[in-house]
């Protein structure tokens, strides 16, 4: 039997959805009768899904994460540096048979405390990477600690091919342990929902509230046009954020105001975003491969997204949805328009969605991920 160690990165809140693929994958090792040992930040305790991990078996060690953002730049990588390295390295056994460190970004292993840790670490370790700016340019210190970081790493699962293809290209360097994995999705049930009735066009915007990254700006400069201004449509924004004043300032700037409603988190996306909406609506800077994508269109749902990340490798452009060349709103409203002019076939691009969908996401992507850990050590 192996000693698995899992070490997650995220430390903004209790769970995100980059945290769900090693989370079935714990299960599926503990219930093979391997030991797991999970390091998270204290901002875990008590939560459902942690529960779930210790009641089935996984050991779990909690480390203080960075205490006031308030304190400034030199000060958190002060902590990072000292403390946070301390922390770390204290709270982890030497005996595992393998280290995976999960990144929400990619530059995150190339940080302290974890850099320090990679780089030192006699025992094989693997990376899942999430995320990684294309529009990023590393730094020379930061190239290099992740040129050997990559380098050592026994495997680099990467959530999309394009995420791999753009960490080489501004690497520089070819990653031999690279590897595609599949995330697992959050709903309980698979299948198109029927197709609303109403003769309002309605969008939704799934994802966070972080305007310069998820695009809630660009879709109101998008849909400012002329051409929108006597189409019936709406947009309901969903998710939580620290941008809600700016994205509702934005909404007047452009004059959407009326048509834009920001709701909030829900728990049932099936039932409270996509039993009301016609069509996905993702005009994201940076994305890995957008589970809200995926679940969109598992739920019989086109969208229209960014060219960014992974999304092109399951989206197809007037098949099942509509892609626009970049993140910027002339793009984003010539995607839009050729939605609009298409949406007599929606329902049948909706359908086709979940069909390709369905095909691309594995039953049980956690335990396909346990198999691929496994035959990574012998």
């Amino acid at each position: 039997m192996l000693k698995i160690q899992i070490i997650s990165t995220f430390s903004r809140k209790s769970y995100a959805a980059s945290e769900a693929l090693w989370h079935e994958l714990a299960h599926c090792a503990v219930k093979a009768g391997h030991t797991v040992e999970i390091s998270l930040t204290e901002k875990a305790v008590g939560t459902q899904r942690t529960s779930s991990l210790q009641q089935a078996g996984s050991v779990l060690k909690f480390r203080k994460s960075w205490p006031d953002s308030r304190l400034g730049y030199i000060s958190q990588r002060i902590w990072e540096r000292s403390i946070a390295k301390n922390i770390l390295q204290s709270t982890l056994s030497s005996d595992s048979d393998l280290c995976l460190l999960n990144v929400g970004t990619l530059v995150e292993a190339a940080v302290e405390p974890y850099s320090s840790y990679l780089v030192n670490l006699e025992r094989p370790f693997s990376l899942i990477v999430h995320n990684n700016p294309e529009i990023r340019q590393y730094s020379s210190k930061v190239t290099g600690k992740l040129q050997v970081i990559l380098s050592k790493a026994l495997r680099v699962y990467f959530v999309s091919d394009r995420l791999r293809q753009t960490t080489e290209e501004q690497l520089l360097q070819k990653i031999p342990g690279a590897e595609v994995v599949r995330n697992p999705v959050n709903l309980e049930n698979i299948g198109p929902e029927p197709w609303p009735s109403s003769d309002c066009l309605k969008l939704a915007l799934v994802g966070r509230w972080d305007a310069w990254v998820k695009g809630q700006i660009r879709a109101f400069h998008a849909l400012a046009g002329p051409r929108w201004k006597n189409r019936n449509w709406s947009l309901s924004l969903f998710g939580s954020g620290p941008d809600a004043e700016l994205i509702l300032k934005a909404a007047g700037f452009y004059g959407v105001q009326d048509r834009v409603k920001l709701v909030g988190f829900v728990d049932d996306i099936r039932q409270d975003i996509w039993h009301s909406h016609h069509v996905l609506l993702m005009p994201s800077m940076l994305e890995g491969m957008p589970l809200t994508l995926v679940e969109a269109m598992l739920c019989g749902r086109p969208a229209v997204i960014s060219d960014v990340g992974g999304g092109r490798e399951l989206l197809r452009d007037g098949v099942n949805g509509f892609l626009a060349g970049s993140p910027f709103a002339n793009q984003i409203e010539d995607a839009l328009e050729r939605m609009w002019q298409g949406k007599d076939k929606l329902s049948s691009l909706g359908i086709q969605a979940y069909e390709d969908a369905n095909s691309y996401i594995p039953e049980n992507a956690g335990y396909i991920f346990f198999e691929q850990l496994i035959e990574s050590l012998k």
